[in-house]
């Protein structure tokens, strides 16, 4: 079982929203995955580990802190005892890289961005002034700051110039035109951010924004939507419904976010169009890209209501993540829960902090091997070379990445040979959830144990982790490549027996991959059913899984496709050659 540091509170002025987040992730971490430490930082900065159950605050107040705490007097060596840290500190000292820092020191896994990309996304002039090199359009502004000799102007080019106050406001009427918004630069949740219509209003914002920063970024208003994109992932990013916000204020200022409950999330969005929904999540991945983001983010948008112009407000790379945060709603509306939502982000860390201790390169497949080697027996081991190499062929035939296959093969016995009592062991340990079948017949466990090591061990991602977990029994809606460890498994060079006919499991292999594993899970099922055997009920749901899919294959895709080859060769467009060609490839994936 992981054990999982959830950090929160902090020393900066959204210590409170801080608060809220940490207390929900830590009250919908799954227990039976993870041992959660939640860790509270309060505004002078001390560090304390938290004893009160957060489950059993269910209306946890805004600002409210917790009240059963332990000091922590030594913070790096209670942090070398945790698998991962989740920190959803907020502001100053939080996602600007400080705790980022303080982490990678440590050398432990933590959810969220690096310290580049933090201190860049926190700091809204530096984040301009990359988005504007990245070509992303962004609405006109300056920036100000205030120094011992007065406020100084800073343009796009970091040109600076000592201004008076009126000077200033002369400026922004030229510059921007009214109404303007008046944000301190390194500030989140909106606080601090004021819309200034006139000038006595604007000298007002802008003492207000100084008290939270010495750094203002001063924005002409664009009328329009607000956006949101959610984004969740790595180099292979995931990215959310566009969400709007429906704003009963002037503007979606902190009381809107926090306490209107006039304000609504409209997922998915009306009259949007795909087109510009396309347009919205390509620049969404081009902004988190841009500055390097990792695991997660928000990205907002001002949609002009005239011309539909995107315009990129900012990029929050910690985002509130609560059961009712617009980042959860976005990704709840693609059917991604939220404790889901929470796996996913651990399973990153682990896999972003395992390429980093890898110089940017997961375990090469000699170094598995050799591990699988020393654990497995010899019968066992040259098995699992033979799974490696059928599922290097069938990658290949079927286009998916052979290194890949070729890892999950080797390592996808590597629970095997552990007794029955060493899997109940291991799954109880490990708190891994099995059903009554496995509690039956525990040899059917070392595929979620085999997932369970390979996640830990050799930092596989989550599509890895599944081949090996499904590998003996499937499951409905597998991936290509689930299939083709499932399928590799029990077609491999060395296997033999009578329980399923090999010769022609290896033949249909390289022809039909689903009609292979519908083949095999009927020679499965019969011969279990013959010697009253227990049979896992996911085989029984992947196959008819399977028979469903190619029902509608054939019913829909079949018949128009070469009922168009045909006419395509009619018209002239396709010789005799090509038609061959094309119903030899095309009826092999859908026949």
């Amino acid at each position: 079982m992981l054990k999982i540091g959830v950090v929160f509170g902090g020393k900066s002025s959204e210590h409170s929203i801080s608060i809220m987040s940490g207390c929900s992730i830590a009250k919908n971490l799954n227990k039976l995955k993870y041992e959660v430490i939640p860790i509270y930082i309060n505004k002078e900065g001390d560090w304390y580990e938290v004893l009160d159950d957060l489950a059993n605050m269910p209306n946890y107040k805004l600002g409210e802190e917790p009240i059963k705490l332990k000091h922590i007097k030594n913070i790096i060596e209670f942090l070398k005892d945790l698998d991962c840290v989740f920190p959803v500190l907020r502001g100053k000292g939080g996602d600007d890289g400080s705790i980022q820092g303080l982490l990678n020191f440590v050398d432990i896994p933590y959810v969220g961005c690096g310290i580049l990309s933090s201190s860049v996304a926190m700091d809204k002039l530096y984040m301009k002034t990359i988005l504007a090199g990245a070509g992303i359009m962004q609405t006109k502004y300056f920036c100000i700051k205030n120094t011992e000799n007065g406020i100084v102007s800073i343009d796009n080019k970091f040109n600076e110039k000592e201004v008076s106050m009126d000077e200033l406001l002369e400026l922004v009427y030229d510059k921007l035109k009214y109404p303007v918004f008046v944000k301190p630069a390194n500030s989140g949740a909106s606080i601090g951010v004021n819309k200034a219509t006139t000038s006595s209003e604007l000298r007002k914002s802008i003492e207000s924004a100084f008290f939270y920063d010495d750094k203002i970024i001063l924005e002409k208003e664009i009328k329009g939507r607000e956006i949101e994109i959610a984004l969740l992932g790595n180099d292979n990013v995931i990215t959310s419904y566009p969400g709007e916000v429906d704003i009963k204020d002037e503007f979606y200022n902190y009381n809107s976010k926090y306490q209107n409950p006039a304000t609504k999330t409209m997922i998915p969005l009306n009259m949007l169009g795909t087109n510009l929904e396309d347009e919205l999540r390509e620049i969404a991945i081009k902004v988190f890209k841009a500055i390097g983001a990792k695991d997660l983010a928000r990205v907002d948008f001002f949609v002009e209501e005239r011309t539909n112009v995107v315009y990129v407000n900012e990029i929050n790379t910690m985002p509130d993540i609560t059961e009712d945060s617009m980042y959860i709603k976005l990704f709840d509306a693609i059917g991604i829960e939220y404790s889901d939502v929470l796996d996913r982000l651990i399973r990153y860390a682990m896999e972003k902090w395992f390429l980093i201790k890898n110089k940017g390169e997961y375990m090469k497949y000699e170094e598995i091997e050799s591990d699988v080697k020393s654990v497995l027996s010899e019968y066992r081991f040259i098995h699992s070379l033979g799974v490696a190499k059928k599922a290097v062929e069938l990658a290949k035939f079927y286009g998916v990445e052979e290194e890949t296959a070729k890892k999950i093969g080797i390592a996808h016995d590597i629970a095997k040979e552990m007794t029955d009592e060493e899997m109940l062991e291991y799954v109880k340990t490990n708190n891994i959830e099995i059903d009554e079948i496995e509690t039956v017949k525990p040899s059917l466990l070392h595929g979620k144990i085999g997932a369970d090591i390979a996640t830990k061990k050799y930092g596989f991602t989550e599509d890895m982790v599944n081949a090996i977990k499904w590998h003996t029994t499937g499951r409905k809606n597998m991936s290509m490549l689930e299939k083709i460890i499932y399928v590799a498994d029990k077609t491999e060079e060395n296997r033999k027996g009578t329980r399923f006919n090999l010769e022609k499991s290896r033949e249909l292999s390289t022809q039909n991959i689903d009609e292979t594993l519908i083949f095999l899970m009927n020679e499965f099922i019969t011969y279990n059913v013959k010697n009253e055997w227990l049979i896992h009920p996911e085989t029984i749901k992947a196959r008819n899984d399977l028979l469903l899919n190619e029902g509608k294959i054939h019913k829909n895709w079949k018949k128009p496709i070469l009922k168009y080859i045909f006419m395509w060769y009619n018209v002239g467009t396709m010789n005799v050659e090509d038609v061959k060609w094309f119903s030899k490839t095309i009826t092999k994936y859908l026949i």
